[in-house]
């Protein structure tokens, strides 16, 4: 109910807890002045129930890759299936 986007996404960053912290920067909804609700659990790209994180091979030496660069794709991917989050090496 928080993001506004649900799908695969590639991340450029140099961990997997920024990767997230990225997503979460692109996809949040915002809420109420309070904040997140504390019964849903946190951020949803933070959560372990909702998405995983998949590790890519590097790219090429001579690409660019802007650290915090979220690039959503299109998926096919069921609501109910955990989402996945893939971390472009920064």
């Amino acid at each position: 109910m928080l993001s506004r986007y649900r799908g695969c996404c590639q991340v450029a960053a140099s961990s997997a807890e920024a990767a997230r912290r990225y997503a979460n920067g692109a996809f949040i909804l915002p809420v109420c002045p309070g904040g997140v609700p504390p019964d849903c659990g946190g951020l949803p790209w933070s959560q372990a129930r909702l998405v995983e994180v998949q590790q890519l091979p590097d790219p090429p030496a001579d690409a660019v890759v802007p650290v915090g660069m979220v690039l959503a794709l299109e998926s096919p991917v069921a609501e109910t299936a955990p989402q996945v989050l893939e971390v472009a090496p920064a």
